[in-house]
């Protein structure tokens, strides 16, 4: 006779059953029982010495080793809130991509082009290095910043007699994250 075994669900795989809002709950729950701890160690070292704490009074006792334990509960707190909500965050720079790309698909080739440069340069470049990107003008250039400016996608400062052209941040971090991504757009126009 052969028994069969069930296995356990770990703890892991339930949390990871668990609907997002639900774990977003247990990671504010958590962070408000570290919260928590933290005061009431706090508290017990402003009690003069000698007055009765009742539950707290084991802190008072053990405060040294209690830091310490304070000190790894806070790494755990930390590494499991991260562990929580690593979806959610996932979930967001996904569709911080698929918005990148939706909007790389609405704007004329050479704004697409100037995107793509400042992508590459770090979110901002000055107008005349754009205006020496291949079969580019100083008049295409200013046009085609121009329009960009006017779609809010980038701003220009003006830095003495040039002008230094800054794309807007939700896109350069939307770009920024998704850089391989962007690469390949680059191939596709």
């Amino acid at each position: 006779m052969v028994q069969q075994t069930e296995t356990k669900p770990r703890l892991f795989s339930k949390i990871k059953e668990m609907s997002l809002n639900r774990r977003v709950g247990l990671a504010i729950f958590l962070i408000f029982g570290f919260l928590f701890l933290s005061f009431a160690v706090i508290f017990t070292y402003a009690v003069p010495s000698g007055t009765s704490l009742g539950i707290f009074e084991f802190l008072l006792m053990h405060h040294l080793e209690f830091m310490v334990v304070m000190s790894l509960l806070g790494l755990a707190v930390g590494a499991s809130i991260t562990y929580l909500l690593y979806e959610r965050i996932e979930k967001q720079e996904k569709e911080s991509g698929i918005t990148a790309e939706l909007l790389m698909k609405f704007l004329t080739s050479e704004e697409r082009k100037i995107v793509l440069f400042l992508a590459k340069s770090g979110g901002s470049a000055y107008q005349s290095e754009i205006s020496r990107l291949e079969n580019f003008t100083r008049l295409r250039a200013h046009r085609a910043i121009g329009r960009l400016e006017s779609k809010g996608i980038i701003s220009i400062d003006k830095i003495g007699k040039t002008n230094k052209v800054t794309l807007s941040r939700p896109l350069a971090s939307a770009l920024g994250a998704h850089a391989q991504e962007m690469m390949n757009l680059e191939k596709k126009f």
